[in-house]
C-alpha cells in the first residue's frame, strides 16, 4: 500500500519527499516544521527503496510548501491520524482510555518483572 501510495505522486522530489514525511510521522509521531530536517541517512535509504537515483532532488520538495501541507493532510486522511489539538479527536481519546482506579488505596499492579 505505501509504494502505490507513494507512486501516485508527480515527480520523484514528490515522491521521496511523501516517503520521508510518512516515515517521518509513523516514527516520531509527528510531521517535523521542515520535512527535510531528517538524518540525510533516512532520506538516501529512502531514495534507494523508491529507486530513485539522486537523493538530492529532494531539496526540490522544499519549494512549495503547499505541496507539503497537502501530502500531510493525505498522510492524515489515509492513516486516520489526528493532530493531537483537534478537540474531537481528544475527547475520543478520553473516551477510549481505560478508566482509572477509584477510592482510597487502590493501585494498579506493576506487571511482574518489573
Amino acid at each position: 500500500m505505501d509504494r502505490d501510495l507513494v507512486a501516485k505522486h508527480r515527480g520523484e522530489h514528490n515522491r521521496l519527499g511523501f516517503a520521508v514525511q510518512m516515515g517521518t510521522v509513523r516514527f516520531l509521531g509527528t510531521f517535523l516544521a521542515d520535512p527535510l530536517g531528517v538524518p540525510w541517512g533516512v532520506v538516501d535509504y529512502l531514495a534507494v527503496q523508491l529507486k530513485i537515483r539522486d537523493p538530492s532532488v529532494v531539496k526540490r520538495y522544499a519549494e512549495r510548501p503547499a505541496t507539503q501541507w497537502e501530502h500531510t493532510a493525505e498522510i492524515r486522511q489515509v492513516f486516520g491520524y489526528r493532530d493531537f489539538t483537534d478537540p474531537q479527536a481528544a475527547a475520543e481519546r478520553m473516551r477510549a482510555a481505560p478508566p482509572l482506579p477509584r477510592g482510597p488505596g487502590r493501585r494498579t499492579p506493576l506487571p511482574a518483572g518489573r
